[in-house]
């Protein structure tokens, strides 16, 4: 006794195959058409989004061979690709043929999946289109339509299996292609590279667990008054957000080599933001306060003596330039 099941998925799978092999030659010998007919000037008129539809026939269009003398090699290369792809073409449709032939013997239960749409048991489907693509789910030919309504799940259509149980189309699919495998992948890379930029923001950042620093930078938040067309102070102050460690380092050296340009309120409300800076590091790094301190501290000293260095060298240049300017 024949195993229908056997000889449905077989055939199936070389179907599948086949039929986009010649898809592909089909694609080629329609490109390689397209060059014969612009080498060999073939008249055409526009058609739909301004595809060229060429007069002639191809054939006349490789008789009457190249319009210019200097595309002839061009133009003979591209007629050796058009026959090779014609021929491929040929050859695939002579074994589809013979493998539909078998089809038609037992006519076995097919089942064809539109990647991002339904399974459908036929590329007949009349909710689909001419240009929709299919793809073949051999694995399910010769099976009953049961079996294929309960793996699809959601993804059955209705229209190819009407009678298919609500409950059943409530449930995900479990049929695996292609382009779900490619999605899947495509999902996973980008967790990962989410959770790297996560872990690199979290590795860059002035707390330990990730968390945006926010100090009070000493100056009062300000209104424009309307009757006295002036900017008033307010009792609140402006805060800033340190989102990185670098940053927070940047600010901790810049406002404390700076503090004799403040004025006192401000200078006391710049300590004691400096010092949530060095709470946070330390805790960060699982040292004590007085490591990153003593290493901040440092800094700001060598941006003080820097800065006086660059004032006196500053002023020695002004008091040459008034003495030379006098002279």
């Amino acid at each position: 006794m024949e195993n229908i099941r056997e000889i449905a998925v077989q055939t199936d799978t070389q179907l599948a195959e086949l039929y986009w092999k010649a898809f592909v030659a089909k694609s080629e010998i329609s490109d390689y058409a397209q060059v014969i007919h612009r080498i060999s000037g073939s008249e055409y008129k526009k058609g739909y989004r301004y595809e060229r539809i060429y007069i002639r026939p191809i054939e006349e269009a490789i008789e009457s061979g190249a319009e210019k003398s200097w595309q002839q090699d061009s133009f003979e290369q591209t007629v050796v690709k058009f026959n090779s792809a014609k021929a491929q073409f040929e050859k695939y449709s002579i074994v589809i043929d013979e493998l539909e032939k078998i089809y038609k013997k037992y006519f076995w239960n097919r089942a064809f999946y539109v990647p991002a749409g339904h399974v459908h048991k036929s590329r007949d489907c009349s909710t689909c289109y001419d240009s929709t693509e299919f793809t073949w789910l051999p694995k399910y030919s010769g099976g009953s339509e049961e079996e294929i309504v309960n793996d699809a799940g959601e993804e059955a259509c209705t229209v190819c299996y009407p009678s298919a149980p609500a409950e059943v189309l409530n449930r995900p699919s479990v049929i695996v292609t292609a382009d779900k495998i490619a999605k899947a992948e495509a999902k996973a890379e980008r967790e990962i590279a989410k959770a790297q930029r996560e872990a690199k923001r979290i590795a860059s950042s002035p707390t330990r667990d990730g968390a945006t620093l926010v100090i009070n930078v000493g100056e009062r938040k300000t209104r424009y008054d309307n009757e006295s067309r002036s900017f008033i102070k307010l009792e609140s102050f402006r805060f800033e957000e340190l989102k990185t460690e670098r940053t927070a380092r940047i600010w901790y050296v810049d406002q404390l080599s700076n503090l004799e340009n403040k004025s006192e309120e401000k200078a006391e409300i710049i300590r004691e933001s400096c010092e949530v800076i060095v709470s946070a590091l330390a805790e960060k790094h699982g040292v004590e306060p007085e490591v990153v301190r003593d290493e901040l501290n440092k800094k700001v000293e060598a941006k003080i003596k820097k800065s006086e260095k660059e004032r006196k060298a500053w002023e020695e240049r002004e008091a040459r330039s008034q003495v030379f300017g006098r002279n």
